[in-house]
């Protein structure tokens, strides 16, 4: 609607009452209109009012009370809400005068009641005094405002404006930060608002509404994923890995995807997981997926970290369907297995932690030995392990 002479959607003799559902359309609005007051795609709304899923691009200029969706409220009706659900504003926002915003630039008399649920504001917003980044004026404490963020330039005046909100309110997982910061390109942003966001990671600078949903590894930086009936492609800062059992380690080797039926191991962060036709991998993988649940049988082991350390480790619960598992039954089976032969170093990461027994001796390479080796050995030059401590001989 860029070159559309359009009047806002509600005045001051007749306010937007009802539901406007954009059904996750983008409006571009070119509204100039310095001497007029609520100014945005809907000019004036009240309690009792819903407007969901709509973005509005362009710009809107106007003197006071000034958003990308709703220049402001005026009324109230007893015991309703006015409801912003699922709204992102990328549009430049002016006001000459006050109160502007990116959402809705201001709560008349305080009077109405706001709830604002899953919105976005990219765009700039001036305001020639009390402006804020999502809204210029809540009206106190009986708004709420969740799940939203903010990475748009604020000023007041000439002046750089902190306030994602001016009036207090209930903030619930909201942010405010330079659409730089790494928690926005990294996807994590994303992931923290909730299941109404996306970011296709290294396409979407910021997130947005649609269907690239974003996902954790988790705190521990390790995960598994199995699916029978869908491969992926994986992006972001996640590596996926196929898994060989190595006697005392677990061998890893990355795989650049993961078609479907194959379970992997996961390392990273965060990552969208895109749906893809791609062919089987032709690589070793002692990695098996759950069609069905597993009993734990003391063979089953699953992904886990000890002593700082990821591995596998010897199942104490059955398996549930989806998950990943590897089975290890061999004579002298330990009851945890690390990534990596650098991890199995260690006597007391290979034997779980547990106590050895008095005079057993092991090699740098965490092969138990019979007797001492000595500077002539063709092991580890002489350096034994014996009851976890390094003995030169």
């Amino acid at each position: 609607m860029s070159n559309v002479n359009y009047t806002p959607a509600g005045t001051t003799d007749n306010r937007y009452e009802g539901t406007f559902d954009g059904q996750n359309h983008a409006v571009t609005l070119a509204l100039k209109n310095s001497d007029q007051n609520y100014q945005g795609l809907f000019g004036i709304a009240t309690d009792g009012v819903t407007i969901k899923n709509v973005i509005v691009r362009g710009y809107v200029t106007g003197k006071s009370f000034v958003a990308g969706i709703v220049g402001g409220s005026n009324g109230s009706v007893e015991g309703k809400t006015l409801n912003i659900i699922n709204c992102g504003n990328e549009a430049t926002i002016t006001a000459t005068g006050a109160n502007a915003g990116s959402i809705i630039g201001v709560n008349m008399g305080s009077a109405a009641h706001f709830f604002i649920s899953n919105c976005y504001n990219v765009g700039n917003v001036t305001s020639g005094y009390e402006g804020g980044a999502i809204t210029g004026w809540t009206g106190g404490d009986i708004s709420t405002i969740e799940n939203t963020y903010n990475i748009g330039v604020i000023k007041n005046g000439e002046n750089l404006c902190l306030d994602f909100i001016r009036g207090g309110g209930q903030l619930s997982n909201c942010y405010s930060m330079s659409a730089t910061d790494p928690l926005v390109t990294s996807g994590e942003l994303a992931y923290k608002l909730g299941a109404a966001f996306s970011q296709l990671i290294g396409t979407d600078a910021y997130p947005v509404f649609g269907s690239a949903a974003v996902n954790y590894v988790g705190a521990e930086g390790y995960a598994t994923l199995y699916d029978a009936t869908t491969g992926y492609e994986l992006n972001g800062d996640v590596k996926a890995y196929a898994a060989t059992f190595n006697t005392n380690w677990i061998d890893l080797a990355e795989v650049e995807n993961v078609p479907v039926g194959t379970p992997v191991i996961l390392q990273g962060s965060y990552y969208n997981k895109l749906a893809a036709d791609l062919d089987a991998i032709n690589i070793a993988n002692d990695l098996k997926g759950a069609d069905a649940d597993i009993a734990a049988d003391g063979t089953i082991y699953v992904l886990a970290k000890q002593a700082e350390k990821a591995g596998f480790a010897q199942a104490e619960a059955d398996v549930a369907a989806g998950e990943v598992y590897m089975v290890i039954a061999h004579e002298g089976a330990k009851a945890f297995y690390p990534f990596g032969k650098e991890n199995a170093t260690s006597i007391k990461t290979i034997d779980n932690g547990q106590q050895t027994t008095e005079g057993i001796i092991y090699n740098l390479a965490g092969q138990r030995v019979q007797k001492m080796q000595n500077q002539r050995s063709t092991y580890v030059k002489g350096i034994n392990i014996v009851n976890g401590k390094k003995i030169l001989f």
